[in-house]
């Protein structure tokens, strides 16, 4: 291998990385901004993103669908967030674009 296939081989890696990295850190915010009205904070945001589904895995939908039907209703007094919801959005846009991004360089990357 020579020097410039290393070089190269170095810069699409790390651009890979840089892309894949921030594709996952504008998913999770973007996802926590759409969901801010129902999970106040950062934690309850995660704490929920990994019960949910464990608890579906479990065989406890029900019981899932009743908790979330129940905190909806706790919270219609609760306006909307446009702005955090169009914050969300955008930002998820952006995490697909960037994952997008990633699998080009890495597929015109290779030498």
């Amino acid at each position: 291998m020579t020097f410039e296939e290393a070089t190269n081989r170095s810069l699409v890696g790390g651009v890979t990385f840089v892309l894949n990295f921030g594709s996952c850190v504008a998913g999770v915010l973007g996802t926590y901004f759409m969901s801010r009205r129902y999970a106040k904070t950062f934690l309850t945001f995660i704490f929920f993103a990994f019960a949910d589904p464990l608890m579906r895995l479990l065989g406890r939908a029900d019981q899932v669908d009743a908790f979330h039907a129940l905190r909806m209703k706790g919270n219609r007094d609760v306006p909307d967030a446009v702005a955090d919801m169009i914050s969300g959005l955008n930002l998820l846009f952006w995490a697909f674009v960037a994952q997008m991004l990633s699998l080009l360089v890495s597929l015109f990357g290779r030498s």
